[in-house]
């Protein structure tokens, strides 16, 4: 969880200055593919851009949802209320970053946001920003 929501680039916009949800799943988060035996444990979360995307998204779902998109079928369907509803997802979706391991290793240094670079950045260069700079 960490992972996905403090890699760079970010996406990092107020309501006041065009934030938009949608825009929000496909520039500010990430997925990566898990090997099989650790995405028993993961409830399809490596797939973040997909919950962020539609909340409603059930998560032992995800990964064919995520097929899908790499085959170019968009075109999904939600039982709410009793009723089947389907849906589309954004055809962006199909860009959205995949992290693979050096990356998710580099995004678990990620604690503080600077405002001065617009970057998530370590411990040590956070310090070094602020006191060094």
């Amino acid at each position: 969880f960490h992972v996905q929501h403090g890699h760079n680039p970010p996406y990092r916009k107020k309501r006041d200055q065009g934030f938009n949800a949608t825009d929000a799943a496909i520039y500010g988060s990430s997925y990566h593919a898990m090997p099989f035996p650790l995405s028993c444990f993961t409830m399809g979360i490596e797939y973040h851009h997909l919950h962020h995307f539609d909340t409603k998204l059930s998560g032992y779902a995800l990964a064919d949802y995520q097929a899908n998109i790499e085959r170019g079928n968009f075109d999904y369907t939600l039982l709410a209320n009793g009723r089947e509803m389907t849906r589309q997802f954004d055809v962006r979706l199909a860009s959205v970053e995949r992290l693979d391991f050096y990356d998710m290793w580099r995004s678990l240094f990620n604690v503080a946001y600077c405002e001065r670079t617009k970057k998530f950045v370590s411990w040590s260069e956070c310090v070094n920003q602020v006191y060094f700079a």
